[in-house]
């Protein structure tokens, strides 16, 4: 995060009708007289002078013609005070915000650099404002929530923040900005797909660098963002604009099986559903999901393990570990996608296997 510089801001500034005031004393000049010079009512002049009405370029002009002073002059003059006034209007209304503070990420947000380490509760409603894009915190969860098609399954046990929440997804959109992509383009999407299919046997540090160029060749731009502490969320997908998605995830998992199907489950939506719509998902502790999750399911569940080669493999049940890796082996997948699928089809125990599922230490904050 670049460093704040603020100019220095007095503690008062005086309305341009206090100088007016001194101008016309020192001139010896009364408000009827100006009046008179400037042919403007005199109650606009009293109300000028005590600050009660702005002066426009039109009235600046006519001072400069009768006292002599530019009309720049005149016009900075009430810019600042405007401004001066604006301000203390604004701290009223940031000093009512800090109790929403709250209910938002600030310790994490400090971590990750997007806020500064500060006890000045008003400069820090100023920040987190600015890093949510909004004008009130009270308007982050409309920005957020309400103003977008949110289809979002999570588990019933877990309490959602969506200070949180919205946190994560606007570290999400700052990632994305990063990321130049080609225009959008569904039949090169599916391309990459298959290519990134084949990549789930690669370290992190090498298939996350490739499925981002993939994505991005392909007009999607591909994040990875740790979540916040009260927004339990595997992954998003939306659109950016018409020619550019986005697919974000959480690196909530910790298995390769979470993380290949979690990937192609967002990657369903941008191919089958809804442009408008944002999809926010938690795949665990919730079975009740709506049709178009169920068919985000299945896309990636048969993309990555292909529905004819699946019915073969069930064929030869019971299956030993050899008979994992050696069908992983001929679809040329991670096996730990294998077993993932064999436990959630309850064709082996949840805790079997389970060693052949790769784990990815995800360096978060």
């Amino acid at each position: 995060m670049s460093e704040n510089i603020y100019p220095y801001q007095p503690d008062t500034v005086t309305s341009p009708g206090v100088t007016l005031q001194e101008i016309l004393e020192a001139k010896g000049m009364t408000q009827s007289e100006l009046s008179e010079r400037m042919i403007r009512p005199l109650k606009t002049i009293s109300e000028i002078i005590h600050g009660k009405t702005q002066i426009t370029p039109e009235t600046a002009v006519q001072l400069e013609n009768v006292l002599g002073l530019p009309a720049i002059f005149w016009l900075n003059r009430e810019s600042r005070y405007q401004e001066y006034i604006a301000k203390k209007e604004e701290i009223k209304v940031l000093q009512k915000q800090i109790p929403l503070l709250e209910d938002l990420p600030l310790r994490n947000l400090r971590k990750r650099n997007h806020i500064s380490k500060t006890k000045d509760k008003i400069m820090q409603v100023k920040e987190v404002m600015s890093y949510y894009s909004v004008n009130h915190l009270s308007r982050i969860e409309p920005v957020y929530f309400q103003n977008t098609q949110y289809l979002f399954r999570k588990s019933e046990s877990h309490s959602l923040v969506k200070g949180h929440l919205a946190a994560w997804i606007k570290e999400g959109e700052l990632l994305a900005e990063e990321i130049d992509t080609f225009t959008f383009n569904a039949q090169n999407f599916k391309k990459a797909l298959n290519a990134i299919r084949h990549l789930t046997m690669e370290k992190p540090g090498v298939f996350i660098k490739k499925m981002q160029h993939l994505c991005a060749e392909s007009g999607v731009a591909f994040v990875l963002v740790p979540q916040y502490p009260k927004c339990r969320t595997s992954g998003l997908a939306r659109w950016l604009r018409p020619d550019k998605a986005l697919i974000q995830l959480s690196l909530r998992y910790k298995t390769d099986d979470h993380f290949w199907f979690s990937f192609f489950h967002e990657a369903a939506h941008l191919l089958k559903h809804s442009k408008k719509a944002t999809f926010l998902d938690d795949y665990s502790g919730n079975d009740n999901i709506n049709e178009i999750e169920e068919e985000a399911n299945e896309f990636a569940s048969d993309t990555l393990i292909p529905l004819k080669e699946y019915k073969k493999l069930k064929e030869n049940i019971p299956l030993s570990k050899d008979d994992v890796k050696a069908f992983a082996h001929h679809l040329q997948i991670s096996p730990g996608i294998i077993v993932g699928r064999l436990q959630h089809d309850g064709i082996i125990p949840f805790h079997g296997m389970n060693d052949l599922k790769r784990k990815f230490d995800w360096k978060t904050v």
